[in-house]
């Protein structure tokens, strides 16, 4: 045999290398409407992040409940260029509090399937209403608030049940500032992607799909408990799809993780 064909009928022998699965990875990006967001203009400036999927060639569906990860305003902290002091946009204490984070139909507001090649958007306003230079539109609310008696406060509302509402909601320090709020004019800052956010829960499909799956799976569970007389398992929660793997970190898209701006009147 010529060494062309020995050459030849050894690799065909040769069994392929073993396919190695690929976790499936996602990025996040950021983009503001202007790089000079004004306080005074008719138009808010308007913040907008985006979910890209990487790794996979299927959909990906993901748990968002008890995350930032669709909430621009929780998912970036604002830095002032000049003194490196870093706050959040607005705070989110409080805001995932209570949640059930079970996979299921009820919950199904609570997750999001990502596409290849498709990311997915997200946009807010940056700045609130009645928000001016240096000044969050809850300071003064919040200080006329504090130490008011009941019976001012019922008289409040009395007269005017919106003001009472606003007062009332001003005084919870749970508020924080709300985007550009605060921002000093002619100075300039830069609105960067948080660290360290993560993914809890993930599995290759779309939503509807899996939710589908999950309910066949609960619906043969059940049945079997009844086909057995068993009673094992009746009370427990009927739980769903459980995670396809280990918790996935997000990363930063490259190249579109901050943008510096500077806050105009």
């Amino acid at each position: 045999m010529d060494p062309e064909s020995l050459r030849s009928e050894l690799s065909s022998s040769i069994p392929p290398a073993p396919t190695v699965p690929t976790t499936p990875s996602i990025t996040i990006s950021l983009t503001l409407s202007t790089t000079s967001p004004p306080f005074t203009s008719s138009t808010p400036p308007q913040l907008t992040t985006a979910l890209h999927l990487h790794n996979s060639t299927s959909p990906l569906t993901i748990r968002v409940r008890g995350t930032s990860l669709v909430r621009p305003l929780h998912c970036t902290v604002l830095i002032d260029a000049a003194t490196g002091e870093v706050r959040n946009p607005k705070s989110a204490s409080g805001q995932f509090r209570g949640h059930s984070l079970r996979f299921c139909r009820a919950n199904k507001d609570g997750f999001l399937t990502l596409y290849p090649g498709k990311p997915h958007s997200v946009t807010c306003s940056f700045r609130s209403e009645g928000a001016r230079p240096g000044v969050t539109p809850q300071d003064a609310l919040r200080k006329a608030a504090r130490g008011v008696s009941l019976e001012t406060l019922n008289a409040a509302m009395n007269n005017d049940p919106n003001a009472m509402e606003l007062m009332v909601d001003a005084s919870r320090t749970s508020m924080g500032p709300f985007g550009m709020d605060g921002c000093v004019v002619g100075r300039d800052y830069v609105l960067r992607v948080k660290e360290k956010m993560s993914v809890g829960w993930w599995r290759y499909g779309e939503l509807e799909e899996l939710l589908s799956l999950s309910e066949e799976m609960v619906r043969e569970r059940e049945a079997g408990w009844e086909r057995e007389g068993s009673q094992v398992g009746r009370g427990e929660k009927r739980e769903g799809l459980a995670s396809e793997g280990a918790r996935l970190v997000v990363g930063v898209e490259e190249g579109k993780g901050e943008v510096t701006f500077r806050a105009v009147d």
